[in-house]
């Protein structure tokens, strides 16, 4: 229901444009992404719950990346940032405070009933988007 808390067990996805990855310049392999990739609005950084998908531990991936690509335009280079929730809500925010993430689905013409928000980080919260950075695992789209 909008406005929950995500279960700390469960992961969010977000989706990463090629110029967000941090490639390797040697090998070429995607080693993580940029802290930019964490866009904060007023109310908070744009996720889907990749376990509401399902209601089950494991989530569909399939699924939370079929309900991105159907909200934008998705290429082949793109990519998926997924993190653990446990971890954000471990990530200290900005003067002391604490992140979470809410659910927050959104209903009209962008239906995505999984979407979700980081609370608690703002469009200026250079640190904590780079706290951010580094918990992604980073998949191709499904």
């Amino acid at each position: 229901m909008k406005g929950d808390r995500i279960p700390s067990k469960h992961h969010v996805g977000r989706h990463c444009t090629p110029s967000r990855l941090l490639i390797h310049e040697e090998t070429g392999l995607i080693t993580g992404i940029d802290p930019s990739a964490f866009r904060a609005d007023s109310d908070g950084i744009s996720v889907n719950w990749l376990e509401y998908h399902e209601g089950a531990e494991t989530g569909s991936f399939a699924d939370m990346c079929g309900l991105m690509k159907a909200a934008r335009k998705v290429k082949l280079t793109d990519r998926v940032a997924v993190m653990a929730v446990k971890e954000i809500e471990a990530t200290p925010g900005v003067n002391g405070g604490s992140l979470h993430v809410e659910h927050d689905p959104l209903d009209g013409q962008q239906l995505n009933p999984g979407h979700s928000l980081i609370k608690g980080v703002g469009p200026d919260d250079t640190d904590v988007l780079h706290e951010l950075s580094v918990l992604v695992d980073v998949r191709v789209f499904a």
